[in-house]
């Protein structure tokens, strides 16, 4: 039969890494919470810098 105080050494020791397992998922699914506004944002950023690019070509060639 095993040892009481060994089962309680190895609930404690598989306890503290599923603990810091479970906030690093937990962490990361919080910081991709709003990633659709953020790609949105990026892409409208890009946009724009796409579109003041093409207008500086577009004024440079009729130079």
């Amino acid at each position: 039969m095993s040892d009481p105080i060994t089962v309680a050494g190895l609930a404690l020791a598989i306890a503290a890494p599923l603990d810091l397992c479970l906030k690093d998922v937990i962490a990361l699914c919080q910081s991709q919470r709003n990633i659709d506004q953020e790609l949105d944002a990026m892409i409208v950023a890009f946009n724009g810098l796409w579109i003041k690019t093409d207008a500086q070509l577009e004024a440079l060639s009729a130079i």
